[in-house]
């Protein structure tokens, strides 16, 4: 089995274009372009002698009195990640705030959109490979950076509508816990990631690259599924079995720093997926696996509290976290829907019947063996491939982007129940 040291290397066939791919943390089979997912270094600068890039994300850090951090993840037309850090910015009014309120000030104040072209008009103090995980981390004073408007002679000429995003759609499952042991399949114990006896079993991960001009756009060039214990080989997708889930918890928390996704998504993955996460990876003692974004310094946070560790939303510092679940959720009276489960969802835009796992089969599947935890990750991945589909078919992604440019916040703030800007 896999260790958080050694991968299994032993690769599923994707077909006639797939290629090893390399990372960190190991190989994967890849089917993108040149098997590889190694972003530039050296961003192409504008006529002007600027760096521009598309705005992806912001958050930040206030301390109060007026004084704060305002971090913002974006990136160039040629694919360069970059973290612009600006530390001087003090709010008109200061008193009652909080880092929501101070962030919104700021992008109301900076005439800020959604996702819009931004300029460096001075360079600033730029860092090449920094601790974060970006191409380039760069501390200016919010002065000097620029929302480049339509009729920009940059815009017009040499910047594109949208900008290729790198996207990870993941999926997990979790062992359940039957109330009397003699009924596997009777009433099942409340899902609660504290019990130890609740580890996660399995995390897909469907790969894709969208919204560019790329044809091949849309279809994902990669599939891995990380499981725990030994796992029968799946057409088209790679499958690496861990010893313990502590091991499998650290080795995604690398992959996902090495794919380095410009947005995380799935069903649900807010308030279930990701929090649960968290919480196991606290259990495992993995003191860093909640530096998942591109922030090194900024965790997402949930509590282990029985009652509460699901009850807000996470993100991810520098990647959009899309949730495709609230996304619906929101439109369900709209959009006709009578129930929010994911087969029903895909059965009734996509025409097409999921086979939905029953949750008490789980406990069965995965101490079945190699051949039965190869049907339970086959259903996890297709669960997570699902997401990517539904997203084109309803245009999401899109719909957020302009509810967000609409009312002037984050897309991450839609998924909230307490918007305060």
């Amino acid at each position: 089995m896999a260790s958080t040291v050694e991968f299994a290397t032993a690769l599923a066939d994707m077909g006639p274009n797939s290629r090893v791919m390399r990372t960190e943390t190991g190989a994967f089979r890849s089917s993108s372009p040149d098997g590889s997912l190694v972003r530039t270094k050296d961003p192409l600068l504008d006529p002007l002698g600027r760096i521009v890039f598309r705005l992806l994300t912001s958050t930040a850090e206030y301390q109060g009195r007026g004084a704060g951090a305002i971090h913002l993840s974006g990136l160039t037309k040629d694919g360069a990640t970059i973290i612009v850090h600006i530390k001087d910015y003090v709010p008109t009014v200061s008193s009652g705030l909080d880092s929501h309120s101070y962030l919104g000030g700021f992008i109301r104040e900076r005439n800020i959109q959604v996702m819009c072209w931004m300029a460096l008009s001075q360079p600033g103090h730029v860092v090449q490979d920094p601790d974060n995980s970006c191409s380039l981390d760069v501390n200016v004073s919010y002065q000097y950076l620029v929302p480049l408007p339509p009729d920009d002679p940059c815009m017009k000429s040499l910047l594109p509508n949208v900008v290729p995003l790198r996207i990870l759609s993941f999926d997990i499952e979790t062992m359940v816990i039957p109330r009397n042991p003699r009924f596997p399949k009777g009433a099942l114990e409340p899902i609660n990631p504290s019990n130890h006896a609740a580890p996660v079993l399995q995390i897909s991960n469907v790969i894709s690259s969208r919204y560019g001009h790329d044809n091949t756009a849309g279809h994902p060039f990669m599939r891995v599924i990380f499981v725990l214990g030994e796992c029968d080989p799946i057409q088209g997708a790679q499958a690496i079995p861990f010893r313990t889930e502590g091991e499998m918890l650290e080795a995604w928390r690398s992959f996902v720093l090495s794919v380095d996704p410009d947005v995380i998504t799935g069903y649900n993955i807010s308030r279930f997926d990701l929090p649960y996460l968290l919480v196991r990876a606290g259990i495992c003692r993995l003191n860093t696996f909640k530096f998942l974004g591109r922030l090194s310094h900024i965790p997402s946070v949930t509590t282990t509290d029985v009652q509460s560790w699901n009850r807000n939303p996470v993100t991810v510092a520098g990647r959009l976290t899309f949730d495709l679940w609230d996304h619906i959720s929101r439109r369900k009276d709209q959009l006709g829907l009578f129930s929010m489960k994911l087969g029903n969802v895909a059965h009734h835009f996509l025409r097409e019947d999921k086979v939905d796992l029953d949750i008490a089969d789980i406990p069965q599947l995965q101490e079945g063996g190699p051949a039965t935890r190869r049907k339970l990750a086959i259903y996890c991945l297709k669960d997570a491939y699902l997401v990517q589909r539904l997203l084109d078919h309803l245009n999401a992604f899109e719909d957020d982007l302009e509810a967000a440019r609409a009312r002037s916040i984050p897309v991450e703030r839609l998924m909230s129940r307490g918007t305060r800007y």
